[in-house]
């Protein structure tokens, strides 16, 4: 199960890093770095 976790954590991190540059322009000071 851990693996699974583990999966998640870097699908998160690989997302949240994306997320950042498209909402970098909208939002300049998302909170969602936080939970990245």
């Amino acid at each position: 199960m851990a693996i699974i976790h583990i999966i998640f954590i870097l699908n998160f991190g690989i997302f949240s890093s994306h997320s950042e540059l498209e909402t970098s322009s909208d939002n300049p000071g998302s909170s969602d770095t936080e939970m990245g």
